[in-house]
């Protein structure tokens, strides 16, 4: 069996693995405490400001998944 990369499978010892990349999306809302607080400043306005500050936040972790067995597993 030819070696394709560094990377052998923990279930079937497998080297026919490939990298995939999961991506977990959190956050982006809107602020209350923010809006509130520019209501008090700016009037009806100012609740925009509850969408000041806010980015979202990413999470990427990347895996192995074995093309013999389907055993998914991290690096």
């Amino acid at each position: 069996m030819a070696r394709t990369n560094g990377s052998q499978c923990p279930k079937c010892g497998s080297y026919n693995c490939h990298p995939i990349t999961e991506t977990d999306f959190k956050g982006g809302g809107y602020g209350v405490f923010k809006g509130l607080c520019g209501y008090l400043i700016l009037g009806p306005a100012g609740l925009l400001c509850g969408l000041c500050g806010h980015k979202p936040k990413y999470k990427q972790r990347t895996f192995r998944v074995c093309g013999s067995c389907g055993k998914k597993f991290r690096l």
